[in-house]
């Protein structure tokens, strides 16, 4: 059921009243007020309001969920709960949902534009990371091409919880809302999304406030539906499986995202073949989505250990490991430093090899750490 417009009517003139918070560099404690984490029977998951009393979150943080009174906000700190009364929007396929609350806050989060290149590049993320409310700071989103996502390598391997988080600028707008890492590497859906989901252009109504199914019935419908149509980011959603699959992926779909170019498909696709060691298709589709620094690493590792039928080439394996430890890609950090400590396809060279492990170390590596503890004694 596709969205009244009077109620974005309504929700337009909220968001209009919308008061810019202080910028984050500024001020952490006005953008901290506005983010909240989700307590749901997995207490897990963020969300950030737009407005008094609505709330943008990740679908997926949801999953579990059977009952909107399931759903309460909180913040670290605070003995303040919020109880969500209805999903007005949800969309599966860009993994957003808008939740009302009963009651209103003070603080919540203007959105901004896309970043350009004339901004100082300083993006942050802000989210419930185990449960304690945490901001990751890194310098610029990574050059390469999505319509969809920005790539953000953060100081930390675990993200667990920060799913929903806003991405802001230094003005404190939100530009993104994180939506899926890969070891600490963030992807953070562009703003244009949730300003369609506000619009009524994309998502699903839900009229039963009360509860969820029905509304993630017709979700999926909507998502397979436009999966069958040939929407290459329906199909990398439902190729996921988090709906459909009890989150095994769906590679099929996987498949027809990767061939119509969606990096995100391409690059989850080589994981996916990598995985079962079928190589020669692992690096196809790693050698397509080869500007993301996971796709770097994992065609690194198919040359430095030869694998199937690839000869061994530790230094083509050491430039792509280059590439993705330099774009932030913690694995990569840390088999950078391990090769250039033995002196494997590059010339050796301890004491650079050990500042790469160092900041492996500092991300969260384990198996950095170790070699550290090891070779330091």
């Amino acid at each position: 059921m596709r969205i009244p417009k009077w109620k974005f009517f309504v929700l337009a003139l909220l968001l209009g009243w919308n008061y810019p918070v202080q910028a984050y560099a500024q001020d952490l404690s006005s953008v901290a007020s506005a983010v909240w984490k989700i307590e749901d029977n997995r207490n897990y998951g963020t969300a950030f309001a737009i407005s008094p009393n609505l709330f943008m979150t990740n679908a997926h943080n949801l999953r579990d969920a059977k009952r909107i009174g399931e759903i309460i906000l909180s913040q670290e700190g605070s003995s303040r709960r919020l109880g969500a009364s209805q999903i007005l929007s949800l969309s599966l396929v860009r993994d957003l949902v808008l939740l009302q609350t009963k009651e209103t806050v003070r603080r919540y989060l203007r959105l901004g534009g896309p970043v350009s290149g004339e901004e100082d590049g300083s993006l942050y993320i802000v989210g419930y990371r185990k449960g304690a409310l945490t901001h990751f700071q890194q310098i610029a989103p990574i050059p390469w091409e999505d319509r969809f996502y920005y790539a953000l390598p953060v100081n930390r391997m675990n993200l667990s919880g920060t799913s929903g988080g806003p991405v802001l600028n230094s003005r404190g707008e939100v530009v993104a809302i994180a939506s899926q890492a890969n070891g600490n590497m963030g992807y953070a859906l562009k703003t244009r999304h949730i300003e369609r989901l506000l619009a009524g252009r994309i998502g699903v109504f839900c009229p039963r406030p009360r509860l969820i199914q029905p509304c993630r019935k017709e979700g999926i419908t909507r998502m397979v539906a436009m999966a069958e149509r040939g929407h290459r980011f329906a199909r990398f959603r439902l190729g996921l499986g988090t709906y459909t699959n009890k989150g095994k992926l769906l590679v099929r779909f996987l498949r027809q995202s990767a061939e119509q170019g969606f990096t995100s498909g391409e690059q989850k696709l080589g994981i996916y073949y990598y995985k079962k060691k079928e190589y020669r298709k692992a690096h196809h589709w790693f050698s397509k989505a080869k500007k993301a620094p996971v796709s770097q690493y994992y065609l690194g590792l198919i040359f430095y250990f030869g694998k199937g039928e690839f000869a061994r080439n530790r230094e083509k394996a050491y430039r792509l490991f280059d590439e993705a430890a330099t774009a932030g890609y913690v694995l990569a950090k840390y088999t950078k430093g391990y090769i250039l400590y033995h002196g494997q396809g590059t010339r050796k060279d301890r004491r650079l090899g050990i500042k790469w492990l160092k900041e492996a170390a500092e991300i969260g590596d384990p198996e950095a750490r170790k070699l550290l503890e090891k070779w330091q004694r």
